[in-house]
């Protein structure tokens, strides 16, 4: 009798525990919903995932030549270009060039009239394959306003930065142009003494050429790091967007060791910029040192601290040196490389170098533009 009670009461506990079990599930079925089942018709539409926006600095073009390789500019003129074609061979990359938003000057599509310093079209006619290195002023004696009525996207501007970008477009080849160039140097007159008016009108113009067409254009920033420089140029800088390149100037011989120009220098690199010595020549003071007038004076060591520092600065993608045209504005005497016999064998034995791009067919196609 007691052992069939015992069975019972076993029995009686297995079912209560089961039941409570039961009653758990249920409970724990009832806080987690079943899934509605939706039909063919209710399938929401999967939506598009947003767009990746690029990380980096939009760059169009720049024109770069690959690592190692440096462009060889030469300038300020259509004289001094041709005349150092008499003397230096093989032929520069390309030549520097100079107008303003205002007059213009030198993009009319005649030939050159007497003594005319710059014309575009002598470079279209008579030097195929190479590039142009352009100085787009927004200063000037005549007219100090020009930055103010660029940073306020004056419409007459506007209308003169339209026809150079059509010619600029028609010239066919690579151009770098340097918008408002030397922006920090406190010069006398100093048109650019306004950074914040600076950094608006670059963009202007900068943001026109492109509207209007002139996309075989790389934009140059050229700042100066001499003791005229106001030091802190990244005041004067308009962004990463209308920006391809870096640019400084290089005249004395200190140049190369203050601290501000490797400074600048540096900061191209943390940029991902290439770096352009966008003008430079042999002077001391207002001294020109290539020893054309006074043999006697030959000084190598300007030239060998300017291509040393070439050598050590493997983001230098261009040189420009100046050997005449409006040169001699500042320097008293001559800065021409072929007017001196030691110092034109030393430049061509250097310029023997392969990291130095010349003139050559396959020139534009090596700089990405076809």
């Amino acid at each position: 009798m007691k052992r069939g009670i015992i069975v019972a009461l076993i029995v009686l506990l297995t079912f209560n525990l089961l039941l409570t079990g039961c009653g758990k599930k249920e409970k724990e079925d009832e806080r987690i919903p079943t899934p509605r089942q939706t039909t063919a018709e209710e399938k929401p539409v999967p939506t598009k995932p947003e767009p990746t926006l690029p990380s980096g600095p939009v760059v169009p073009h720049s024109f770069e030549p690959s690592y190692g390789k440096v462009l060889h500019v030469i300038g300020q003129s259509n004289a001094a270009f041709d005349e150092y074609l008499e003397n230096v061979h093989p032929k520069p990359a390309g030549a520097m060039f100079y107008t303003t938003v205002t007059t213009l000057k030198g993009l009319k599509s005649g030939p050159v009239k007497g003594t005319e310093k710059h014309n575009l079209q002598h470079y279209i006619d008579e030097h195929p394959n190479t590039i142009l290195q352009i100085g787009v002023g927004l200063g000037a004696k005549k007219d100090p306003t020009i930055m103010i009525r660029a940073a306020a996207r004056d419409p007459e501007l506007e209308e003169n930065i339209k026809q150079m970008a059509l010619r600029f477009k028609e010239t066919n080849r690579p151009l770098y142009v340097r918008i408002a160039f030397e922006a920090n140097c406190l010069c006398k007159p100093n048109y650019y003494d306004d950074p914040k008016k600076y950094r608006d009108a670059y963009r202007f113009v900068a943001e026109k050429l492109r509207e209007y067409g002139a996309d075989n254009v790389a934009f140059v920033w050229h700042v100066v790091s001499s003791k005229t420089a106001n030091q802190d140029f990244m005041a004067y800088y308009p962004g990463d967007d209308v920006v391809d390149w870096f640019a400084i100037s290089i005249f004395s011989k200190n140049i190369f060791e203050l601290p501000l120009t490797e400074e600048i220098y540096q900061e191209s690199v943390k940029r991902g910029k290439p770096f352009m010595i966008a003008e430079s020549t042999a002077k001391q003071g207002k001294a020109g040192i290539a020893g054309c007038k006074e043999p006697g004076k030959v000084d190598w060591d300007w030239f060998e601290k300017y291509f040393e520092f070439i050598r050590t600065h493997s983001n230098v993608k261009m040189f420009s040196y100046i050997g005449g045209g409006h040169i001699e504005d500042f320097v008293d005497g001559e800065t021409a490389v072929d007017c001196n016999s030691e110092i034109l064998e030393k430049w061509l034995e250097e310029l023997e170098d392969s990291r130095y791009v010349h003139s050559s067919p396959g020139l534009y196609s090596s700089l990405g533009y076809v």
